[in-house]
Formats: structure tokens, sequence, C-alpha cells
């Protein structure tokens, strides 16, 4: 991998120009993958310790705002620093994401994307981008997986200004159970301007498919644009 050194860039700059600033060490990151015709893959740590990975498309221009794509990856119990870098090769495989979005993969080690110090790290690393990077504040999206499914459900839930949608899969929003049995889903109505694309498992170990069905239930009651699958193996 190119080390480059911590610095910060005024403006934003082209593809091509982004990776020289990288190289040249006048932008902060470590290139770990290919550049051109693939776009360049970047991994920054912050001063706390808090790492994420970055994908800029080969296209990417700054004349036009660019959407973002924000992907949690799922547990991470070995504490694994690279979490992150490992889990954005999922939507690498996937051309358009690739070569249509910018996409930032966090990496958490200390904390569930469900606990508030990772949604500030989240935020702390789309302020980094939003001052370097042509974003569209209109076209930020989260998803996520297990894990970080749960915590694209709780950035949604505590911040639904921030996003302009959603794609949860294999875990539920906020949903308690009371004494009675009885499922109540927090906060569904803070999802009403947020569409969700959410996908789960109906034999799932770990999260029980009726948490899932009884907040899908919710999200109709409050008038949530929710696209709903539910996959019976």
């Amino acid at each position: 991998p190119i080390q480059v050194a911590a610095a910060r860039t005024s403006g934003y700059a082209t593809a091509a120009a982004t990776l020289a600033l990288l190289r040249t060490g006048r932008l902060r990151g470590t290139v770990i993958g290919p550049d051109g015709s693939a776009g360049t893959l970047v991994e920054r740590s912050r001063e706390d310790g808090f790492r994420y990975a970055l994908q800029i498309p080969a296209a990417y221009d700054p004349a036009r705002p660019w959407p973002l794509l924000v992907t949690l990856h799922g547990a991470n119990a070995g504490a694994d620093t690279a979490a992150g870098r490992t889990w954005i090769q999922t939507w690498l495989r996937c051309p358009r994401a690739r070569e249509e979005a910018i996409l930032l993969a966090p990496t958490t080690t200390r904390h569930t994307w469900s606990a508030r110090p990772a949604h500030q790290a989240v935020l702390d690393a789309l302020r980094d981008l939003q001052r370097e990077l042509n974003i569209d504040p209109d076209r930020i999206h989260v998803d996520g997986m297990s894990m970080g499914g749960g915590g694209a459900f709780r950035l949604a839930e505590h911040l639904p200004d921030r996003w302009a949608s959603i794609g949860p899969r294999c875990n539920v929003p906020d949903v308690r159970q009371k004494r009675d049995g009885t499922l109540v889903t927090m906060l569904a109505e803070n999802l009403r301007n947020v569409p969700v694309y959410w996908v789960v498992g109906a034999k799932d170990e770990k999260i029980p498919v009726a948490f899932a069905r009884a907040a899908r239930d919710a999200f109709q009651a409050a008038h949530v644009d929710c696209v709903y699958r539910e996959f019976p193996d």
C-alpha cells in the first residue's frame, strides 16, 4: 500500500487529481485498491483510532454532486481493524454501485453500530468527505448487514433527516417486548419520510422473525415507505 501523510485540501478535485493528492500526501488516506477504470479504494485512520474505507469512482467529477452510500459491516467479535475494508468488497462486486456512487465503509471495534459513539464516528467520517468531495446531501444512503442492519435502523430512527433511504438486512428496528409479550416498535413514525428496503430471513437464529413482522406492521400503520422482503430459508 501507498502511505500518505495526514493533510487537508480545499475545494474539490477530479478522480485523477484526488489520486494524485493521495499519492503526494496532500489528502489523507492509504491507497489500498486499484485505481484507474476500477476507481480508487482508500483507507483512512482518524486521530481517535476510528478507521474507514472509501471508494471513489473512476468517473468522479467534482462539477456535479455525487450520491454516497454508507455501508455497515456485521458483528466484529475479533475487533478486526480492517472490517470495513473487507466489507466494502461486497459492494465493489456491483458495477453500478462501484461506478455511480461514492462508498464509505467504516469499522467499529469497540461499539455496536447501535451505540451512540459509533453513530458519532459515522457522522465524523461524513463530515470529512463532505469537506473534500462533492457529495449530494440529499442522496446519502445507509445500509448494513446483521449488526450493520441494526445500525442502519438506529441511524435513521435518531437522525431521519440525514438519509435519503436505508437498506437494512438481517436485523430489526428498535422493537421492545412488554411483560405481556406484546411487541412494540419504537420510533416508527421517525421513518415516515425515509424509504426503507428491508430484507429478513424467517429462519434467522439471532433475529426472531416475529420481531420483524411486528415492526413491518408498525411501519404500515405509520405509513412508512417500506419494501419488506422476508425469505423463508
